[in-house]
Order: structure tokens, then sequence, then C-alpha cells
């Protein structure tokens, strides 16, 4: 232990080290300052201050002068400790910032501030301030820690969503420059950034003026008053804080109810922003229990705020706007502190919703809050129109909703009414507004006429009430109001002259208001802001007003405190209450006992006599809820039936929901088991003794019901009828629920009878002109006598007088504002013919759209209609109402003609009918209540989020989706038992058994020979079941096709609705990923899966490769085919094992004759009369076929969908074309033009899904589809004529011009040492300038007149067809050109390539319009590295490597397939033109040829492949597959060797060049692409039994093992492994045994006749090009063919070129290869490659003697053919072959 002295000695130790340590510190921050000062004044965005005067103490200000925190003032203190260079500097963030390394308490996470650092970065004795300084200035830039950062909710909102990151980046930023900007100039400085900040804030000019000081003062915001909160909660010993929070929190989570004070506490105690949620949760549980009632007015007032202090403002106006899970509301203060707070903010939307929950509160005695509201609501009105708008947060009112027994809920009441006016359910923004202003105008104490008139005509104007308007213009006169008022008027009017235009309102009184408006102008009306008026007036009483308020508010402070006290005493009286419970519990017991005696003899006053006994018992027990009826009166009647719950549990229903409910409780009304027998009773109380005697005995009478009958001796004693109760309380008699329209029962069933319609609906159609009540009881009056005595005129009679004609409730819209005449998707459409028949279409909506009257929804009992509120789109025909499933197709045409909002509009029709039914009815007739149709509702949510982005949409959309999929879940499941195994699916089953109203006639005609009501009652639930189907009606649910009574519907579970709700479980779990709701995807995700696997058990049959219909009852499938077998495929619902089935199903049912019909897919193959059966197809299961084959992976299968797609097109064109019009289905079958037939009711037209599918695939193949290619018509000219003149068309466009990048003497040509070679090569070299061309400027200003694509470089022409271009010889001329040194030349060709891609994103097959829409080989990579490796010209490879990645990217999109080969998908590449017509430069061969095949699609599939095989530039055998008894075929789905080696090497080549542009990035991404394609072409292409590369087939999934030249290309592109390269001798050595010789022939006998090593087309360079190269790198027989090569060409080219042109004699041989072949002088592909191997390679040549050269005379020649008149007329030879063979189109 250390005595005295040590202690004073170790004392004095310590002063001295500190002493030393200071000075150490001080020296060492002297010799930096003069380094810091340097350094920060090459750092603009950093400033440093002293402010204590020493140097260890310092402010760093930080103004970042670019990146997402531009604009930003942030400020931060450094303290130099003692212990300094040994201990980094300590930093603290004085502004409140949202950045991930910063916390809001101002820590800051720097590496370079922490002591300790693994990675090195951290504080070292050698660092100096500077080092901090710079990292803090990163932290502004790129220097953000995700892995483990300060603030984890800012970086995980920066990594999800960046946008919203910066957004709150940019609140922050402005609440600072409010809280910093005193002064102007400060202001100004930090609002240098007003760019960042115009968007944000309404485009206006931040400037002084902008930023509103307070309205109110510091002092009436009482935050020194409401801090002593504190201490008062101490006082009665209650905490707060986190751990307080956390204590009420166990309680609720441990099964217990936290007191009311429990929770104030936890609330008022809440000080921090991460308390947020946890308060709100807090309240929300307390609110659903029973001591909601003791909810205390601090607490609300505590959390509202919390939220303000935060800024929190969607958590404010989501418990403000949900007052039935929270039960909190604003008090005349607090609503001025948040109308001031958001006017501080420029938040006049928000501002104005405060003002308008004043106005829904009615709290109208603080004049201060009256002008403040005022004053909010003028200024939302003076924003622009564009601003003008509260978002649906703000608006959002929770309306209430059913819950189970344990949560009920309950709706909040307002105070007062005293205006008798309905305004708490207004939604648009304007008219709340307006409503709001009216009401406050009545309220604010003003003696200025002017004022009140000027706020009245704003009222007026924003609530575009035009006729209140004119009337109260009539009345004053323009000096009745003030200037800034009719400016406001003149705004908004001219805002709004389209909608005034619309208002039905007189056309005098029109033009008193525009003529009013123009006085105005005529005055030049102008004046201040009206709402700078208001502030004037309210400043004039603010501060007394402000006392006031203050003075009640802090009296508030008292009386909440002393309410804590009385609660916290009321606490421990709840134990009383629950003893009394137990009292109650033992009275249920004997009424239990009471109610066992009723089913026993009783005497039959027993009911009504103990009954009111019951009443009274039940009265005294729930008389002690009655103090609740003044604080909460939905919460006492809530405690009331609990507690009658409690006394007769089995009689009470345990439903319950409270509707509108007034300070005396009228109006009040429950909701039982959806009984408007009880709403009206409750309607008629007028006292809550009435009501509860009225509940009883409706509960009582309910019960009774389902008890036996009482039994007396003298029989049967019915009980008391409702009608009889009722009448015991006052009530009068009942009426019927909508659901059960009194006209369905005598009178309809006479006017089926005496059939006064020929279609049942349009009785059932009618609206009523009187209520049914008089209606029948007239009819009932006028017709005693049976139904078959009526008589039928009398009957039609009363018809028509009682009755309004069908569809008279609604009308056309009015407006389609979203409507365009022009819609982009369809201009698009490139065909002049389909896209004029699609606009015609697109007109069609208009004439489609109803809206729905708005007395359907005020007085509904005389309508059959259901209401809804948006506008809608109609079949069409019969069909006058919405149609569910018809819908879906109606969405996705209206989304294709861009009508946004009427999509929208009808999706929220649906979200509206499913919160009112739970469901969505099959039509929009309460008729349709009993039966749903095919769920898609989600699907059309997906569509329109698909086509819009909407996703606000989408959370209001999310909890509805979940609702309707419960209906299915919960009303349309059944159990199947298969092999033991019990799977739950869905199942079409209506829930009504009785006729159908609308086809009412047609249901008892069809049971009218069935005995016995049970059978009857169960066809017709058939009949329903299948109506919910849709498919009403078909074989498919028929057990005997002959006989229309042998339903079997309700034993049938369907293949279609199942894949329905199966993609319903997938697309909800995607829908809410885009909204982040984790969980729940997860949960419909896992959902998705498990169904896939049922539905594979139920549906699924490997035998007959495909789905079909599962029959419970026999247990076996329905193997007919119906087209929503192949539903699964549209709705994406199988797996692996059937996906590789697809084409097995698809061949079976190709082979059943399903896709051979002219028209479309047939509905079925049997002809029944039924509308939904042979010959009749529909747009829905057409439409759903042919996308699902196209959504498949196999190729094979997508063209197929596309020629089903045209005939389906065809079809409906044809009959459009004669009818003009759309119909809802056609017949797919007759030779004939026109709609379908059968069915219970004549075809319809109109017509809205058939229009949706055409727009839908117009729009989706709307660069395939010609009308040439699918209407066939006959030429008005002989082909030879339309040739001859098209040839006269050639060459106008082109000029030839000098080079000036070609010189007479080129060194690679003059080093040749063999003479006769050099003198070839100069010859070559010399040929360029004769094949050098430009375009005419007139082709660039006038394309329209020329069939060439213009370039705007000069070029070579290749000479296959005159002075045209193939893109693929331009890498064989540039070769050329480069041996040639004109680099020029070459550098424009591949430019004009690269204007191709930037055109049309890939190259054509040539320069000419007709060459468009196919491509060629991919060279153009290849062409670029010969260039590069020339020139290395980096900046010209810069500039096309954008170019050559999305050429690339073409490929990949557009040609490129999925193959699967041993489990594993591989990516390989094919040609693949879409035109399906003869090719231009063939017309005459391809046209005979097609035309020899009878049916049209077929002639169309042959012109498209002769245009694939174009794209690949061979000609060749290698494209027919061999079919002994099919005859040959043409079979191009082929992934051939060659494309697939040249974009394995492009991805390759592009790869290392952007590694030498140093863009790593994209060097790895391309690396990859190029290790997998190598892997992708090793298994596609690779036979390793065989030891070569082959072609493989996509059809077979095969190799076509034929070798072919183009095998050996890979060795020349370098697409092969080591494997590969052990076999590439003996690949050759197979080739080479082919006798292809030294000239490998591109096309093989009997393609080319009289083959001959010196004929033209056996010298075909490009192939022994690529082969050569790949050799010569490998094995010496490279340089040997190459030898043989250059030695036949030169010998030919001096046999017969050189001496031809020379006119030297020939011989007959010579004569003879002419007049056959004739000479091309300007074969550019071989000038490239001869110069390129003379250069190359001429030192391995043999010298050759060309002295005794033969000399051939051809001046006596015949006129000779173009070389490419020489290919066509051999390809003619051999299509001619082909054709004598007949040719089957695979």
């Amino acid at each position: 232990m250390l005595n005295l002295r040590d202690r004073i000695k170790g004392k004095n130790e310590n002063k001295e080290y500190t002493r030393t340590r200071i000075e150490v510190r001080d020296r060492l921050l002297a010799g930096e300052m003069n380094d810091l000062q340097q350094a920060l004044a090459k750092m603009p965005s950093c400033s440093l201050s002293f402010p204590n005067n020493n140097n260890y103490e310092m402010n760093l200000i930080i103004t970042p002068k670019e990146g997402m925190y531009y604009g930003g003032t942030f400020e931060f203190e450094i303290t130099v400790p003692m212990e300094y260079n040994n201990v980094p500097p300590i930093v603290k963030c004085k502004t409140r910032i949202w950045h991930p390394n910063i916390n809001e308490q101002g820590a800051i996470c720097l590496s370079v501030l922490r002591p300790n650092s693994l990675d090195g970065h951290g504080w070292m004795p050698t660092r100096r301030l500077i080092d901090v300084i710079h990292g803090l200035d990163a932290l502004f830039g790129d220097l953000i820690d995700f892995d483990d950062p300060l603030n984890s909710e800012a970086a995980t909102q920066y990594q999800k969503n960046i946008g919203l990151f910066k957004t709150k980046v940019q609140d922050y930023i402005y609440h600072l420059l409010l809280l910093i900007g005193k002064t102007c100039l400060q202001l100004v400085k930090s609002l240098t950034i007003s760019t960042i900040f115009l968007t944000k804030f309404h485009r206006r000019n931040l400037s002084c003026s902008n930023i509103k000081k307070a309205i109110l003062s510091n002092e009436f915001y009482l935050d020194k008053e409401w801090s002593e909160r504190h201490n008062d909660m101490k006082k009665l010993s209650l905490g707060g804080g986190y751990e307080w929070i956390a204590s009420v929190q166990k309680k609720f989570m441990g099964g217990g109810k936290a007191s009311a004070v429990d929770v104030d506490a936890a609330v008022c105690g809440a000080e921090e922003k991460d308390q947020i949620n946890d308060i709100m949760d807090l309240i929300y549980k307390l609110r659903h229990t029973d001591n909601a009632s003791d909810f205390l007015p601090s607490t609300e007032y505590a959390a509202l705020r919390l939220l303000l202090k935060y800024n929190a403002t969607s958590e404010f106006f989501k418990i403000l706007n949900d007052p039935i899970n929270y039960g909190v509301f604003l008090n005349e203060h607090l609503s001025c502190l948040a109308i001031d707070y958001f006017i501080n903010r420029n938040d006049f939307n928000s501002a104005a919703r405060i003002a308008s929950i004043v106005m829904q509160q009615e709290m109208f005695d603080s004049q201060l809050l009256n002008h403040l509201s005022v004053y909010s609501l003028i200024k939302f009105i003076e924003l622009p129109a564009e601003e003008r708008k509260m978002s649906e947060e703000l608006l959002t009112v929770i309306e209430p909703f059913e819950e189970d027994d344990e949560c009920p809920t309950f709706r909040y009441p307002y105070l007062k009414n005293n205006w008798n006016d309905n305004h708490f359910d207004i939604k648009d923004s304007d008219m709340l507004v307006s409503k709001s202003l009216e009401l406050f105008i009545k309220v604010i104490k003003t003696k200025d006429s002017k004022m009140k008139n000027s706020l009245k005509l704003t009222s007026y104007i924003i609530g575009k009430r035009y006729d209140e308007l004119v009337d109260f213009l009539e009345e004053n006169s323009m000096d009745s109001f003030n200037k800034s008022s009719l400016n406001i008027l003149k705004n908004i009017y001219n805002e709004n002259l389209a909608i005034l235009e619309e208002k039905n309102i007189d056309k005098t009184r029109k033009d008193l208001l525009s003529n009013f408006i123009s006085k105005i102008d005529d005055n030049n009306s102008e004046g201040g802001l009206l709402s700078d008026e208001i502030l004037n007036k309210l400043k004039e009483f603010k501060n007394d007003e402000e006392t006031k308020l203050s003075v009640v508010q802090k009296n508030y402070f008292k009386i909440w405190n002393s309410r804590r006290e009385e609660l916290l005493k009321s606490q421990a009286e709840r134990l009383k209450l629950q003893l009394r419970l137990q009292e109650i519990d033992e009275d249920r017991k004997k009424l239990n006992h009471e109610k066992e005696n009723m089913s026993t003899n009783r005497r039959p006053g027993y009911l009504s006599n103990d009954c009111i006994s019951s009443i009274n018992f039940i009265s005294e027990k729930i008389s002690e809820s009655l103090h609740i009826l003044d604080h909460d009166p939905s919460l006492a009647l809530y405690q009331i039936q609990v507690h009658i719950h409690k006394t007769l549990p089995k009689i009470t229903s345990r439903k319950y929901k409270m509707i509108k409910i007034n300070e005396q409780l009228d109006g009040a009304c429950f909701d039982i088991d959806n009984s408007k027998d009880a709403v009206n009773c409750m309607l008629k109380t007028s006292s809550c003794l009435q009501l509860i005697l009225c509940t009883c005995q409706f509960y009582l009478y309910i019960n009774s019901q389902l008890l036996p009958p009482i039994k007396r001796k003298n029989g049967d004693i019915s009980l008391p009828t409702l009608e009889e109760i009722l009448k015991a309380v006052g009530t009068s008699k009942v009426e019927n629920d909508a659901c059960e329209f009194q006209i369905y029962g005598k009178l309809m069933h006479s006017v089926m009878y005496h059939k006064l319609f020929n279609d049942s609906k349009t009785f059932v159609d009618k609206p009523l002109k009187y209520n049914p009540n008089r209606t029948m009881a007239d009819f009932l009056e006028q017709f005693p006598e049976t139904v078959e005595k009526i008589n039928r005129e009398k009957l039609i009679t009363f018809v028509n007088n009682y009755f309004y004609e069908e569809g008279h409730e609604l009308e056309n819209c009015t407006s389609l504002d979203d409507w365009s005449d022009k819609p982009e998707k369809l201009i698009n459409i490139k065909d002049d013919t389909l896209r004029s028949w699609a606009l015609k279409l697109n007109l069609i909506w208009k004439n489609l759209c109803r809206s729905v009257k708005d007395d359907v929804n005020k007085d509904n009992e005389k309508y059959s209609l259901i209401y809804v509120p948006n506008n809608f789109i109609i079949p069409g025909g019969r069909f006058r109402e919405f149609y569910y499933w018809d819908t879906y197709w109606i969405i996705k045409g209206l989304l294709k003609s861009g009508m946004y909002k009427t999509a929208k509009g009808i999706i929220e029709n649906f979200f509206y009918i499913i919160k009112k039914y739970s469901f969505i009815p099959n039509g929009g007739r309460i008729y349709y209540l009993k039966r749903s149709q095919p769920a898609l509702l989600t699907s059309m949510v997906d569509e329109y989020y698909t086509a819009t982005k909407d996703i606000n949409f989408l959370f209001d959309a999310m909890p509805i989706l979940e609702t309707e999929l419960s209906f299915w879940e919960k009303r349309r499941t059944t159990n199947v038992t298969i092999n033991g195994n019990n799977y739950v699916v869905f199942q079409y089953r209506a829930d009504s058994n009785v006729p159908r109203p609308e086809s009412y006639f047609q249901d008892v005609n069809t049971t009218k020979n069935i005995k016995g009501c049970d059978k009857k009652r169960e066809i017709w639930k058939s009949i329903s079941s299948t109506a919910e189907s849709g498919w009403d009606f078909s074989t498919r649910f028929l057990s005997n096709f002959s006989d229309f009574s042998s339903f079997q519907t309700t034993d049938i579970v369907e293949v279609d609705i199942n894949a329905i709700l199966c993609s319903i479980y997938g697309t909800i779990s995607k829908l809410y990923s885009y909204i982040e709701y984790n969980d729940k995807s997860k949960e419909f995700e896992e959902k998705y899966n498990n169904f896939m696997k049922t539905f594979k058990y139920v549906f699924y049959n490997s035998k007959n490769y495909g789905w079909y219909d599962y029959n419970k009852k026999s247990q076996k499938h329905n193997f007919g085919y119906y087209p929503s077998n192949l539903s699964p495929l549209y709705w994406k619902c199988f797996g692996n094992e059937e996906e590789q089935n697809i084409p097995l199903l698809y061949n079976k049912l190709k082979s059943e004759g399903v896709f051979s019909y002219r028209g479309g897919l047939p509905t079925s193959l049997y002809d029944s009369n039924q509308q939904w059966d042979l010959p009749n197809g529909w747009s829905p299961t057409n439409h759903m076929v042919i996308i699902g084959l196209s959504k498949t992976n196999n190729s094979f299968l997508q063209d197929e969908a596309l020629k089903l797609a045209k005939r389906w097109i065809l079809s409906n064109f044809r009959t459009f074309k004669k009818e003009n019009a759309m119909f809802e289905k056609y017949n797919v079958v007759s030779e004939k033009i026109g709609h379908g037939g059968g069915g219970e009711y004549d075809v319809q037209e109109g017509f809205g899904w058939t229009n949706g599918v055409i727009l839908d695939l117009l729009t989706k193949y709307k660069s395939y589809y010609k009308s040439r290619n699918i209407f066939s018509r006959p030429l008005k000219n002989e082909p030879e004529e339309i040739i001859n003149e098209y040839k006269k068309q050639f060459n106008s466009d082109l000029k030839g011009i000098d080079k000036r990048d070609w010189t007479k003497n080129i060194s690679n040509i003059l080093e040749i040492k063999n003479e006769s070679y050099k003198e070839w090569g100069q010859f070559l070299h010399n040929k360029w300038k004769d094949l050098c061309y430009q375009f005419d400027e007139d082709v660039k200003n006038h394309p329209i007149k020329y069939s060439s694509i213009y370039l705007p470089n000069k070029f070579i022409a290749s000479d296959i067809i005159l002075e045209g271009n193939r893109m693929w010889d331009i890498y064989y001329i540039v070769k050329g050109l480069l041996v040639s040194k004109m680099y020029e030349t070459s550098k424009g060709m591949i430019g004009n390539l690269l204007h191709l891609i930037d055109i049309y994103g890939y190259i054509p097959y040539g320069y000419r319009i007709y060459h468009l829409k196919k491509t060629t080989v991919p060279l153009l990579a290849l062409t670029v590295n010969e260039y590069f490796q020339h020139t290395n010209n980096l900046d010209f490879l810069k500039k096309a490597l954008p170019y050559l990645e999305k050429e690339f990217l073409f490929w990949e999109k557009e040609r490129s397939v999925s193959v699967k080969i041993s489990e594993k998908n591989y990516t390989g590449f094919r040609y693949q033109a879409s035109p399906n017509i003869p090719r231009v430069e063939n017309f005459y061969s391809d046209y005979n040829l097609g035309s020899q095949l009878s049916d049209c699609d077929d002639r169309l599939e042959y012109w498209k492949k002769l245009q694939t095989i174009s794209e690949s530039s061979q000609l060749s055998y290698r494209w027919i597959t061999y079919k002994k008894e099919k005859k040959d075929v043409i079979d191009t789905n082929i992934l051939p060797i060659e494309l697939n080696s040249i974009l394995c090497n492009t991805s390759g080549i592009i790869a290392n060049f952007y590694k030498i542009t140093g863009n790593n990035d994209k060097f790895s991404i391309f690396t990859e692409k190029y290790t997998q394609l190598k892997k992708s072409f090793k298994a596609i292409f690779y036979n390793a039994s065989d030891s070569i590369w082959y072609d493989f087939s996509l059809q077979t999934s095969k190799h076509k093992r034929k070798i072919y030249p183009y095998s050996f290309f890979p060795v020349f592109l370098k697409c092969y492994g080591k494997e590969e390269e052990e076999d590439i001798v003996y690949m050759y050595e197979r080739i080479k045994r082919k006798k292809f010789n030294y000239q490998f022939s591109e096309l093989k006998k009997p393609y080319i006749t009289k083959a001959s090593k010196e004929k033209p087309e056996n010298l075909y360079f490009t192939i022994n090009q690529m082969i050569i190269e790949g050799l010569l790198g490998l094995i010496n027989e490279g340089k040997k063919i190459m030898n043989h090569l250059l030695e036949n060409s030169y010998m030919f080219f001096k046999k017969y070129y050189s001496n031809f042109s020379q006119n030297v004699p020939s011989t007959n041989d010579q004569e003879k290869i002419l007049e056959e072949y004739g000479f091309v002088n300007r074969l550019s592909i071989t000038h490239g490659i001869i110069l390129d191997y003379l250069v190359k390679y001429e030192s391995n040549a043999p010298k050759i003697n060309t002295k005794n050269s033969k000399k051939t005379n051809c001046s006596n020649k015949k006129p000779t053919r173009t070389f490419e008149e020489t290919i066509y007329i051999t390809f003619h030879q051999i299509l001619k072959r082909i054709s004598n063979f007949f040719i089957y189109i695979t």
C-alpha cells in the first residue's frame, strides 16, 4: 500500500508527463501547420478554422463540389489529444447527415481514425492531420464502407435503392439550409447548387424570400413546458426510454395487455428517431385491446410531436389516416404546429391536408387555427397545376375491415356535422380543399366581406363547382373580389377549359363565365398573392390567439397528468371487474341450459315471453359498458357485443362491423352474416336499448331456425316470422337483399315462360322504373292467376310500363383522355395494311367504352347492374357489362394502345368489387354473384406494372390480390386422391344450383325431362360451374357428347384454372419482390414451387407428353384435345421433365390434325353444335397457345407459334374486310371467310378480347408480318417484266471515283520475286480503281427513290449483283486493300459497317433495302482485327469497339438458342432470317418453285427457309435432309459449325481489344464469354468418337454426321481445346478423303454438275482461305494447298481471262467455258484473297513457267452471262431437282 509521500511523488510525475506530452503535441502541430495550409489551398472544398485560438482545437468545413452531397456544408470538430501522434485526433461531425459511415450522433467510421487497423490503413505515428482531412473529404466522394458501415440503414438503402438514398441525402441538406439560413448571404452561398434543388422543390428559386420564416413564435411551441412531462412521470414512478419501451413490448408479447398508462409513459418518454417504429407499434397494440378506451390524449400528442421532430412525414400521415388501428387525432395546438411545420418546408400539399383533417374533425373554435388552415389551403391553390396534387399517402384513409373474433376493428367517429354534409370520403385533393375552404369561410371571424367573397370564389373554382360559381358571379360584381382571387380564377379556369366543355352546363351560363374571365384579362388585373393577404390578417391577432391557445394547451398538460394518476388507481379496480366477469360466465352457463331446453316440448309462447326476459337479463349485465359511450361510441358498442357474445355464445353471430356512427348512435348498424334484415332493423332504432333489444331478438330468431320444430299434440306449430318479431319493436317490413332481386320469382318465370324475348338476358338486364316492392306488388295484383294462364300481350304491356330498355343504366364514355389516334406501339407495325387495320381496331375502344350512371350507385335496388366507379370496356353485343376473363385480353390491347389510365381504372374497378364481395363475379350483374371466371386479376396487374412500372400501384394491389386468392383457396379447392396420395387442387365450382337468370329459358329447357328436384339442381350447378370456366359450353364437360344434360363439371378438375392459380403464386411472389416485401415474396415462391409439384402429379401424363383434365369420379384423365391442355405453356407451370417433352406433345397434336386448320386452332375436335367446340376458334385459346409456344426455349416451336399467329390474324382480317366488324369467335374450318356460330345465342360482334389479342399479336410480331406475307395476291406483270424493269433502276445511285489512297507502285507487290506473280499482283492491284464507288448525295436526300441503303464512305463493289455488295465480302476485300496499302478505303468500308450497325443494330445481308431483315456471316471483328494489325490505329479501334459489341449482342439476343446436353445448357447460334417472301434478287426462281406448293403457309415457310439459307451465303446440299419415305426436305433448324466458330472467335477478339484499350471490366466479361463459347462449341459440335466437328440438328438434338469443308473452320478461328487439337491432322485426312481435292467446293454434287478443277465455282476462295490459314499454323499441308491454289488460279487467269481480254483466239474447250460462264472482271473477293496470298506466302510458291501458254481468241464469242447469273442458273437446276421430289417443309 502506497504511503502519502509515494502518492504525492506519483502525482508530480503524472503532471510532468502531461506537460511533456503537451509540449510534444504542440511542437508536432506547429511543424504541420505550414504544410497543412499549403495542402488546404489545393482543396477548394475544405476550410479550417481555430475557434479557441489554439492549434489543437479546430473546426473543418467541407462543401463538396460534386457528387450526391453537392450543395451541402458539413462541419467537423477536430480535437488533437496530448498523446498525439501516438493516437489519432478525435473527430466528430457537427452536422446532421445521411451517410453510411457517419451516424446521426456524429460518430465517424474512417480507417485513418482507428488506433489499430488490420488492413494497414489505420492510424500510425507517421501520419499527420492532413491525412485525416483527406480521409474526411473522401467520405463525400468514393470512400464509403459497405462491409462495416456505421449507419447500416443508410448503407442498406444505398445498395438497394440509390435513388431513394440520394433523395434522403438532399432532404437532409435542405433541412440543414433551413436551420442555418439565418442570413441571406449565407443562404445564397449555400444555394449555388440551385439546379439540384429545382426539380425537387418545384422549380422555385431558392432565395431568402422563398424560405419561409416560422409564422408561429418559438414560445408557442411550448418546448420547455412539454419537457416537464419527464418530471411529472417520475413523480408517478413511470419510466421512459428504451428500457421502458422494451418492458411494455414484453407485456404484449407475453399474451397480456399493457395498460394505457404504460403505453403513454413509453410514448411520452421517447426522444430518439429509432424509437418511432416502437411507439407506433405500442399504440397499434393498445388500440386493439380492451384498454383502448383509456387511451390518453397525451399519448397521441407526444407521438405526433416526435414524428414532426424527425421529419417522419410518412408515419405522421399513416397514423392520422388510420384512426381505426391507431386512434390518434390532432388537437388544436398540435394542428397549428403541424401546419406551421409544413409551411416552413414549403410543403403546401401536406399543410393543406392537415387543414382538411381539421375540417373533418370540425375543430373550428380557434381563430389562429382557422386562419392557418385557410392560409395553407390558399397556398395549395396557388401552386402550379402539376404540383397541386396530394399524394395517395396523404389521402389514403384506412377503411374498416373484417377480422377474426380475437381482433375486431371499429370505426372512429367525428364529433359533429352541423351542415349535414358527407365530406369524409372525398379522395380528390382539389375537391377536398374546396370543401374545407367552404367550411372555414363560415367560421373565420372577419368583417372584410371582400375577403370572404374572394375565398368563396376560390373555393368554387378549385372544386370545379361551376354551377355554384356562375350563380355566385351573377350575384356579385368584379369589385366584390380581391384582384388576387380573380387571378386565381383566371388561371384555374384556363387550366380546366377542357373539363368545363364536358360539363353539362347551359351555354348561356358558360358564356357568362367566359365573359367574366375576359373582363379580368381586359382589366389586366394585377395583384399580390391571396395567401399574403390572409397572412397579414393572421398577423393582426396572432399574438393574442397564440397566448390563448398556449394557456389552453398548458392546462391540458396538467389535465393529462391528472388523468394518468386516475388511471393508475383504476388499474387496481380492474381486479374487481375480473370477478364480475366470472359471474357473467356463470350466467352464460344458465342461458346455455335454457337454450338446450328450446328443443323440448315447450309452450308456444316461449319465444316471445322468454326472449324479453333474456333481453332484460342481458341489458342488466351490459349496462356497465355504457359509461364508455361519451368517450368512444364505437368502442362502447363493441363492448356491448362482447357481453352479448359471452352470454349467448352460439346464438350470437361472431361477425361484427360498425358503419358511420355519431355521437347519439343514430345511424348505427350491424352487418351480421351479410343480412340486410338486420341492417334495416338497426336503421330503424333510435336508442341504445332498442338497439340491444333488436339485436338480441334477431340472434334468437336466426338460431331458432336451426333448431328442430316445436312439437305439440295438435301438430306442428311454426315459429314466428321475422316480420312479426321486427313488428314488436316497431320496424316496417323487410326488404330483400339485392342478390335476391324480387323480380327473380314469379315475374321472371312468367316472362320466360311466355318467351317475351328471344334472349333470356334481355329481361334480367332491364332496369326497374320503380322499386322492387312496388313492382312486385303491382304484378301480383294484376296477375293473380297462374303463370300458364297469364295473357302474353298484357304481360308485355306490364314489362314496358315498369322497366326501362336494357342498357339504360349505362352511358358511353364522355372522355377518354388517354386515347390516341396514333398509339406509338401500333404506329411501329411495319406493314402499311396491318398498321391501318390496327388503328381501326384502336378506334373501336371508344365505341366499346362505358361508364355507369350515378343512379345505379344511389338507387341500386332498381338495377341488376353492379356499380363500378371507373370507365370500362365491354365485350360487345349482348354483353353490355364487364366480364372477368374477357378483361384480361382487353387490358393487353389497351396497353398496346397506350391507354394506361383506362387500363388502370378497369383494374381498380375490380379492386372495388373485391373489397365489396371478396371476389370478382363472372360479370357485372348481380345474377353473376354466385360464380366467378378464370382468376386473371393478378395477371392484369402484372401486365399493367410491366407496361408502366407504377410501383405505387403495386402497394395498393397486393392485399387485394391476396384477398382474391384466398377466395379461390377457400371456396374453389377440392381434394384429389391419386395412388394413395391426397392433393389439394382448384376447380370450377359455382355456388348456384338454380337456372341462370341470363339463360333461364335454356336451363329450364335442359332439365325439362329430368325427374327429381335434386337431380335438376345438380345439373344446374354443373351448368353454372361450366359457365364459370368461360367455356359455356363444350364437350369437354359432357360425359355423353350427344346429351347436353350429361354435365360432369363438378367431377372434373381442370388444367387451365390450376395452371392459372399456379401462375398467380409465382406472379404474387414476383410482385412482392418489386416492392421489396422479401418475406412475402419468399412465402409465395414456396407456394408456387409446392403447387407446381402438385400440378404435375395430378395433371401431367408422361405417356401422352402433356397435361389433361382429371375426372375425380372415374379417376382418369381426359386425353381428348382441348387448347386448355396447353395452358401450362402460357402460365409457365411446368418443370424440366415436362419441358423436354413439349416437342413430343406438339408432334402428337400435329399428327391428330390440331394444327392443320386454315383459320387457326379449333377449340376441340368434336363438332357438337356447342360454341366451344369444332369448328369454332376463340381468341383467348389461340392467344394462349401461340404465346405459350413462343415462350418455350425451342426455336422450332417458336417458329410454329409465328405460323399459328399468322393464321389467326388472317382469319380475323379476312372477316373484318368482309363484315367490317370483329367477332367473339371464328370458323377455323370453312374455306369461306366468316365468324363462328353455335351455342345459346347469336354470334356477337365488338369484340373486346378479340381486338386485344390481335393488337397484342400484331405488336409482338410487328417486324415479321407483312401483308404480302399473309395475303397472296397475283402479280399484275410477268416475273420477267418485273425483273427487267427492276434492272433498269440499278446503278443510278452510284458514281465511280478515283481513289486518293491508291498509288500505282506498292512495295508489297514490287517485292514479289516471281515475275509472273508480280505481274498478276499488279494487275489485281490496278483493278481496285475500277471497283471503287461512292453513293450519290441524292440517295441520302431522297432515299425513297432508290433500293440502295445509303453509305457515307467509299467502298469496293463485290460485283455479285452488278455494283452491289454482300457484307461478308468486305472481310476479304479489306485483306486485299491492306496489301495495296489503301488504308483510308479500308477504314471507310469498315466505317460503313459501323454506320449500318448504328442504324439497324446489325449488319444487313447487302446494301439494298431488300437485304434488310436478314444478316450474313459475322466477319466484322475479323475485319477490324486485320485493319488494326496493319495500322495500329488505336483511336479507330476505340471508336469501333462499341459497335463490335453491339453486333455481338445482336447475335446473342436474336440468333442464339439454348441447347441442353447431358443436363447442362449450352449456347449455340443459328441463321434465321425473318422475311418469308421470295428473295428479290432471285425472285423468279423462288416464286416459281414456291408456287408449286399448294398451301399458302407452306409457301411462306419455303421462302423463309430460302432466305435463311442465303444468310449463310452457302447454297449447298448441306441444308437438305434425306428422308426416303417423306422425300427430301429443306432443314434450317441447324446450328452451323462455321457460324459458331466465328462468333466464338469474335468474343475473343473483342476481349483482346478491350485489353488493349485498358477496359479491364469489359475484358473480363468478354474473356468469360469466349471461355464459355469454347466450352459450348465443344459440347455441341465435337464428336469424340469420330474426332471431328459436325453441324448440330436442333430438331433431332443430334449431330448431322456429314463432313463439309466448314468442319475445318474452327482450326483457323482458334475455337478448340487441347483434346480437339490432337485430332486436327486426323480431321484433315478425313476431309481430304472426301475428294474435295485442293479446291474445296462449296457446292457438292448434284448441286454442281460437270465438276472441274478449272471452273470458277470450284475455286471458291472464301472457304479455301480459312482452311489454308488454319493449316499453315499447324501442318505443312497448308503450304501445299496454298501453292496449288495460287498455281491453278494463275493458270486460269492467264489461260482465260488475260487471253480473253487481249482477244486471243480460244480453243473449243475454252469457248465452251466462256459461253457457259462468261467472266467477271471485278470479282473483288478473289482479288483480295489472291493479293493476300501473294504477299504473305509468295516465298513458298513454286516458280511458274508461263512462256508457252496457249493464246485464245474470243473475238467471235457469244453473249456471256454474269457470274451471278451462272450461280443462279446452277442453283435453279438444283431447286428444280428438289421440286421434282416435292418439298415438305419441316
